[in-house]
């Protein structure tokens, strides 16, 4: 019986450190994607990942992809959605323009994310400071965190240099009626 037990619990242990480390390899190369920064075991963000990264990110467990840049933006990836797709993701594109970041992108953005909130989600722009401008709004809005708990480093950084337009959006205070369209 001890024997047994023991087998077992040797076969848990191995089991439970081939998937820490199977889990943990593949996020260990998210940090490696530009600006990455994670939210917790679910919401992942980043500057514009390089094609090849799609695979780590699909890897990490991650099924669905949100991106906030506009096309033409300088590094771009016109074909992002198929290979977002080829690997079994999901593909959703919010263009926000970096000077004019509006109401009507936040509530878009807001909208994608409550359909999504049980799912493993990457977001990106081409340097994650419009996700951390859009997470910031959507944590403290919508999911009540703190400032602090909302805050990435790259909003940190960039909040004393913000320009009018992402003030103005940082200002935007949805009512409780308008995020669940009332």
């Amino acid at each position: 019986m001890i024997k047994n037990l023991k087998i077992l619990l040797s076969i848990f242990l191995s089991y439970s450190a081939h998937s820490l480390t199977a889990h943990s390899m593949p996020m260990d190369k998210m940090n490696k994607i530009y600006n990455f920064y994670s939210f917790g075991e679910n919401i992942g963000t980043a500057g514009q990942p390089k094609p090849e990264e799609f695979k780590i990110i699909n890897d990490s467990g991650f099924t669905t992809v949100i991106n906030l840049a506009m096309k033409g933006s300088r590094g771009f990836l016109n074909d992002e959605d198929k290979i977002v797709q080829s690997l079994g993701m999901t593909y959703v594109h919010i263009p926000v323009p970096w000077d004019k970041p509006e109401e009507k992108h936040l509530r878009e953005f807001i909208t994608v994310m409550e359909s999504l909130k049980n799912k493993k989600v990457f977001i990106h722009c081409m340097a994650n400071y419009r996700v951390s401008a859009f997470m910031y709004q959507y944590f403290t809005q919508v999911r009540y965190l703190s400032e602090e708990e909302a805050t990435s480093p790259i909003m940190i950084k960039w909040r004393p240099n913000m320009d009018e337009n992402w003030l103005s959006f940082m200002r935007i205070n949805l009512s409780e009626g308008e995020l669940k369209g009332d």
